[in-house]
């Protein structure tokens, strides 16, 4: 069975809250193991480990790296990710921070795939309302944006289809959909 390491770091639980529904969604979905982990929890090259990864992070005041992803920075940068396959997804509020929404998410897939990832999981731009994102290459997001401040209601759908969505860009073997409601119960 595969393995995919989802690293996240949460201040107020909204990222970590994300990452247990994306764990859940996969493995109903897909037959691979989800291990997630705190970032701020763990030494950066912990990430090293896998070949398929989801990284997790939120963007905190005008386009601020949440804080236990900023104090691996240094540490990613001289990190080799080649070979890997990234998957991310962000949170942010796209009303009060429209100039910088996600911009966290774009900040982190670019130094990965810089060190050597391959991203998976691009996302489509439309849907949102807000001015600017880094998150944003040729009208879609880097990975998954999640604005549980202003679209709390998508964001159940959004996980479900972007899980079904990366499950494939890794090479997952789906389950059969009779096997996933089985999985689900």
């Amino acid at each position: 069975m595969d393995t995919i390491g989802l690293f996240y770091g949460s201040f107020f639980g909204n990222t970590e809250r994300a990452a247990g529904e994306i764990k859940r969604a996969l493995e109903r979905i897909a037959d691979v193991t989800v291990d997630v982990i705190n970032i701020g929890k763990v030494k950066a090259e912990a990430m090293l480990v896998y070949e398929r990864l989801i990284l997790g992070i939120s963007t905190w005041d005008i386009g601020q790296w949440q804080y236990e992803w900023d104090a691996k920075r240094k540490a990613i940068e001289k990190m080799n990710f080649s070979g890997r396959r990234v998957a991310l997804f962000g949170l942010g509020d796209q009303a009060a921070y429209a100039s910088t929404f996600q911009d966290a998410m774009g900040q982190l897939a670019r130094l990965v795939r810089a060190r050597g990832a391959v991203l998976v999981g691009a996302w489509p731009a439309d849907g949102y309302a807000h001015d600017a994102s880094d998150a944003i290459e040729d009208g879609m997001f880097l990975g998954l944006a999640l604005d549980n401040d202003n679209q709390a209601h998508l964001t159940a759908s959004r996980i479900a289809a972007w899980t079904r969505q990366i499950a494939v860009e890794f090479g997952l073997r789906l389950r059969a959909p009779e096997d996933a409601q089985v999985v689900a119960r």
